[in-house]
């Protein structure tokens, strides 16, 4: 990875191309943990600006899991981003995603194909539960890290949860959540 990438690092001329090919080295190790180190670098990448929507993979689709539209709406089936299809995005942007595993990589995406810069417009295609294709032209004006975005957990019943047994032995973890304190107890 490194022989194949280390004369693009060389001749980069902006810090686009730069990034480009630190990302491509990212990328070849296939590794979650490496995109993480990656990460807060890709905000002038990938843009830290997205319209009011969170999207999760499920049932081979990108689902949207939380809008702050009326028109566009929680189990919608994104079609198109700007244009492109999903499998397109998927597709170019693959060289840049550190995930180690199809499931990190299409939680990756589901970030990734909706950000932009501040005020950049975005124009997304989905489909609703009754199999009408709807267009939903926006922007991407909301800041990333605002308390929308972050306020968003898939499970709320394991939300303020530090850990929890079932009776067959399985458990659960929230990393989140758990203290130092807490450790000995948990195990």
């Amino acid at each position: 990875t490194l022989y194949k990438n280390v004369l693009s690092i060389e001749t980069a001329t902006d810090y686009t191309g730069f990034f480009k090919s630190v990302k491509r080295i990212a990328a070849g190790c296939n590794d979650a943990h490496v995109e993480g180190l990656t990460w807060s670098n890709g905000y002038s990448f990938f843009g830290s600006y997205s319209p009011k929507i969170i999207l999760r993979y499920t049932h081979n689709n990108y689902v949207v899991a939380k809008s702050g539209y009326g028109t566009i709406s929680k189990g919608d089936v994104i079609i198109s981003v700007d244009g492109k299809t999903t499998i397109q995005w998927e597709d170019s942007l693959r060289p840049y995603i550190s995930a180690g595993n199809p499931s990190v990589f299409r939680r990756f995406m589901c970030s990734y194909m909706l950000r932009g810069v501040n005020g950049s417009q975005i124009q997304i295609v989905s489909k609703d539960s009754v199999g009408n294709d709807h267009s939903f032209p926006s922007s991407r004006n909301y800041y990333l890290g605002d308390s929308w975005f972050i306020s968003y957990y898939p499970n709320d019943t394991l939300r303020i949860v530090k850990w929890k047994k079932w009776n067959c032995n399985v458990g659960y973890v929230n990393m989140g959540m758990l203290m130092t304190s807490d450790v000995d107890t948990m195990y």
